[in-house]
């Protein structure tokens, strides 16, 4: 994490010195987060939760599991939502931990605090307006959260319904919806403004319809077959392609064929790379449509990795074709690290590296 990060949480008070050493607002998001492990109610609403969620999702959950883990599945990368998303949360606990900072910076820049606010610039005049909120928040007892059931009422109707109907579309949406809306119930609209990322992050988890899937792993597979016709059209070697785009037959006398099925198109993984791209850039302190160019230079970038993937294959093929079936499962390994190491260099070139204030670890 960033080194600015990491130093203030390490330099955190004791939580069992006096509130009044606190210095920052890092200092009163660590006391706060303290208070909160320490409190027993607070763990055993959390266990309750989570109990209740494993308990009433967990045969979806292997619905799920069972699709995402089945051969060339398009939404593989899904496995790995659920820990990013915790990790996020980790990894922004100190902002979670202060939700109310935006509605006491903005009360701070209007003059409502009755506290001075000094005209500097930059990074100083940042550090004015947290110095503002920590003292509000020493000095006033920040008003509960406003509960907000709708959604979560909404989503526990609508669970016996999907369930009822059996589609997985259907029931990880209501799971989504519920999460969504527990953290409107107990914490209130603040702090689901703040987590409005990792909550949207959850939605790679519903699995898609099956007709919308297969029109979408088929028109991936067009392109990714087409781009290796090329390919190898401009190494010299007679080649054809069937309409389905998978198998490509190439060879003096099409002597070797490449089938998806066998070894592969690597779309879940290209989709993994791309999803965990997205996650690394909304810790990124950048402009949004900076961060937008990002994932529209990274989608290419993918594409032509996984066609040069099956044309290093077919180059293979040509002259020994039982090796094939052994490099191609090895090789969709690779992909994700060279994959990510593009992403990075891309990310580096457009200046989105930097992580953000609260991002620490």
């Amino acid at each position: 994490m960033n080194r600015e990060s990491t130093a203030q949480s390490n330099t955190a008070v004791d939580p069992r010195e006096s509130l009044s050493k606190v210095g920052s607002v890092w200092q009163f998001a660590y006391h706060r987060l303290n208070a909160l492990r320490n409190n027993p109610s607070v763990r055993r609403e959390a266990i309750v939760v989570t109990l209740f969620m494993v308990a009433f999702f967990w045969l979806p959950a292997l619905s799920w599991t069972r699709a995402w883990l089945s051969p060339e599945a398009l939404q593989g990368y899904a496995i790995w939502v659920v820990p990013l998303t915790l990790f996020w949360l980790y990894l922004n606990r100190f902002r979670l931990a202060v939700p109310e900072l935006d509605e006491l910076i903005k009360r701070y820049r209007e003059g409502k605090t009755g506290l001075r606010r000094n005209h500097r610039s930059g990074e100083e005049d940042r550090e004015d307006r947290e110095m503002a909120g920590v003292a509000l928040l020493l000095k006033e007892k920040p008003p509960p959260a406003t509960h907000y059931p709708g959604l979560l009422i909404g989503s526990c109707i609508a669970a016996p319904i999907a369930f009822w109907i059996g589609d997985p579309t259907l029931t990880a949406l209501v799971f989504v919806a519920m999460v969504a809306g527990i953290v409107a119930y107990r914490n209130g609209l603040v702090v689901l403004k703040i987590a409005a990322f990792p909550l949207t992050f959850l939605l790679l988890l519903v699995p898609l319809p099956g007709l919308v899937a297969d029109a979408i792993h088929a028109f991936a597979q067009d392109r990714i077959f087409s781009l290796v016709t090329h390919l190898i059209l401009n190494s010299g070697y007679p080649v054809e392609q069937a309409l389905n785009a998978s198998p490509i037959r190439f060879g003096s006398g099409i002597t070797f064929q490449i089938w998806a099925g066998a070894i592969g198109a690597g779309i879940a993984h290209g989709g993994f790379c791309l999803m965990l791209g997205i996650w690394f850039l909304s810790m990124v302190k950048a402009p949004l449509l900076r961060k937008v160019i990002v994932v529209l230079i990274s989608i290419p970038w993918i594409g032509i990795l996984l066609a040069l993937r099956i044309y290093f294959l077919a180059c293979i093929g040509l002259s020994d074709p039982d090796i094939v079936a052994y490099v191609a499962p090895v090789s969709l390994y690779f992909l994700p690290v060279i994959a990510l190491a593009g992403q990075l260099g891309i990310q580096r070139a457009l200046k989105c590296q930097n992580y953000q204030k609260w991002v620490s670890a």
